[in-house]
């Protein structure tokens, strides 16, 4: 069937059949059957939506972060030349080449993003402080989620992040999964069904993570109510997309004493959220 007209953030193709969303419009990437929104006698005197540039070729739109980002998305390359005339964008680094922007997140990470390894140097991390939520390791070069710590996966270089010997001298009962170890002092522990359960278990409350709960590193679900991240069981998940469990407070019960309800039956079942 013919579209004769298209609505809202759309563009019509040449040939009627069909839209493309105008984000998408001389991307590079064809939406329309005819590739008319492609089309260079389009694309020249388009302009590119908020947060998108033009590549050298004035053809093709790109987002700003791709910019002398060290991969090539302009058809022409023109997105990695010249780079050291430009501004990394906000929340970006470049690198001491002056030839790759790189986000923050991803400085000191054990893991090297410039091309020139500056990202990971040690005149620079062992003055970096890490992000909310990461912590140095002992060799001081690099931060790691402070969730994968005394997770039995060595991140650290040096494998300091692994170093818990000390015994738990909290030792929860009738646990149905691992053992975790509180960040802040690994001789006390908690079963990991305990994490961001919106309880304190550990001394500085590091099972509740006031960075944001990271319930897929502990192989739990998240779970969002009332702008509160909160994790469960991925086993109290149907399989069925239809009957995703939802988090629910059930009359005056505190932020940790909830109860997970199925979202399709309205069945309430007694257990932590």
């Amino acid at each position: 069937m013919l579209c004769n007209y298209c609505t809202g953030n759309l563009w019509p193709c040449v040939d009627g059949d069909g839209c493309a969303d105008n984000t998408a419009v001389c991307d590079g990437v064809p939406q329309c059957n005819d590739q008319s929104d492609e089309y260079p006698t389009l694309c020249r005197n388009w302009t590119c939506s908020e947060g998108m540039t033009k590549c050298s070729d004035n053809i093709q739109c790109i987002q700003l972060t791709q910019m002398c980002d060290g991969f090539t998305d302009c058809q022409n390359s023109g997105d990695e030349v010249s780079c050291r005339n430009w501004t990394c964008m906000y929340g970006w680094w470049k690198c001491e080449d002056e030839l790759q922007c790189i986000h923050e997140s991803k400085l000191c990470n054990g893991i090297t993003q410039c091309n020139d390894f500056s990202d990971e140097s040690e005149s620079l991390c062992t003055a970096y402080s890490c992000p909310l939520g990461t912590r140095k390791c002992a060799d001081d070069l690099s931060c790691i989620s402070e969730s994968r710590i005394c997770d039995g996966l060595a991140q650290c270089l040096d494998g300091s992040d692994e170093l818990c010997t000390a015994p738990c001298l909290q030792s929860p009962v009738e646990s149905k999964t691992i053992i975790r170890r509180c960040t802040e002092d690994v001789s006390k522990c908690f079963p990991v069904e305990q994490y961001c359960d919106a309880e304190l278990d550990c001394p500085a409350g590091s099972d509740e993570m006031s960075s944001g709960c990271q319930c897929e590193d502990w192989g739990l679900y998240t779970c969002n109510i009332e702008s509160t991240e909160l994790c469960i069981y991925k086993d109290w998940i149907s399989e069925d997309t239809a009957h995703l469990f939802a988090c629910t407070t059930t009359g005056n019960e505190s932020l940790g004493s909830r109860k997970r309800r199925d979202a399709y039956t309205g069945t309430v079942y007694n257990g932590y959220c």
